[in-house]
């Protein structure tokens, strides 16, 4: 075992607009093929700069249109990506349940998320690995 510990961090991740349109396309893992060497590490941290919402829930309309869907973000965790912030100015653009279900998404794919909450305690949470 190394006393080394690698970590990519990278700042905002939107998977909105053209991106969605390119992983309809191309599939979940398009937007990360370009730096896949570059995340390879033990630990990939990210921001999300969006809300998602479930595939059996409408997709709300919105001037920014900064949302993705769950399966758009599937690309995420194939990444390795291990800890995501939440902690943005869009992740209540469409309300506290898109905000939830932003979480809902990251724990279905097995990602840590930090920076958000019903509350200050637990928006300001950690993220233990």
């Amino acid at each position: 075992m190394s006393d080394n510990v690698t970590l990519a961090a990278v700042g905002d991740i939107s998977i909105y607009g053209p991106v969605r349109e390119n992983i309809a396309e191309h599939g979940p893992a398009w937007p990360f093929e370009p730096c896949r060497e570059a995340l390879k590490s033990d630990l990939a941290f990210g921001n999300l700069e969006c809300s998602a919402f479930r595939p059996d829930v409408p997709e709300p309309q919105h001037r920014q249109q900064m949302i993705m869907n769950w399966n758009d973000g599937a690309g995420l965790a194939q990444a390795g990506f291990g800890v995501l912030s939440l902690a943005n100015n869009h992740i209540l653009d469409f309300g506290g349940e898109f905000g939830e279900q932003t979480a809902a998404f990251c724990d279905s794919v097995g990602i840590p998320w930090i920076g958000f909450g019903p509350d200050p305690k637990q928006a300001r949470r950690p993220a233990i690995v």
